[in-house]
């Protein structure tokens, strides 16, 4: 369960939340929506822990570490490393969070996205949608290390359709395996999943 209260953000001089008070369904799809620059970005990243409410109280009922180890966090821009290979990229993220993967299974996991032909392809040559797949792949590797949350914003920017299907059957799966998801999106084909919808001035 994540709830928050009373939450106040500014972002420079601008005030973006006061006096903002949220419950997300908890398992389930939680989707933000609101305008450009209405905060839906804030506001995820501040649920991540990136960023700090100038004022309020976020209630994840978990410690900051166990916080870490319980959701992964894509954003709307790609995190990746251009001097790296989508495979080094996969790698470099999982060594961070201390997960070991064989070769092998990442392997799998880029084929399930339908990117394993692009494992040796350097991230600086690789198309918008091969960059959004590599950070999306990250989320195969949610069962094992028990992770219960998924923070995404705008998660389908410059996917293909079947990008968009693999990843609704991605939501499919982590729903029906309880997970929360806290989530933007423009995305259109996600309105047959029962969603929470949070919506921004």
């Amino acid at each position: 369960m994540i709830i928050l209260e009373n939450i106040e953000i500014y972002r420079g001089n601008k005030l973006l939340f006061s006096d903002f008070n949220q419950c997300f369904v908890s398992p389930g799809l939680n989707v933000i929506k609101g305008k450009n620059g209405s905060g839906k970005t804030t506001l995820i990243k501040m649920i991540a822990g990136f960023i700090s409410p100038n004022k309020g109280i976020i209630n994840k009922n978990y410690n900051t570490y166990e916080w870490l180890q319980n959701h992964i966090y894509i954003g709307s821009q790609n995190s990746l490393s251009n001097e790296l290979s989508v495979m080094e990229n996969i790698k470099i993220w999982l060594g961070i969070r201390g997960w070991n993967f064989s070769n092998k299974e990442i392997e799998e996991k880029l084929m399930k996205i339908k990117i394993l032909n692009f494992k040796n392809i350097l991230i600086s040559q690789c198309s918008d949608g091969i960059k959004r797949k590599t950070d999306l792949c990250k989320l195969f590797f949610s069962s094992r290390n028990n992770i219960k949350f998924w923070l995404l914003d705008e998660p389908t920017n410059n996917l293909d359709d079947d990008g968009k299907q693999i990843f609704k059957l991605l939501l499919k799966q982590f729903i029906e395996s309880k997970g929360t998801i806290i989530m933007s999106s423009h995305d259109k084909s996600i309105s047959n999943f029962k969603i929470n919808y949070i919506r921004l001035n």
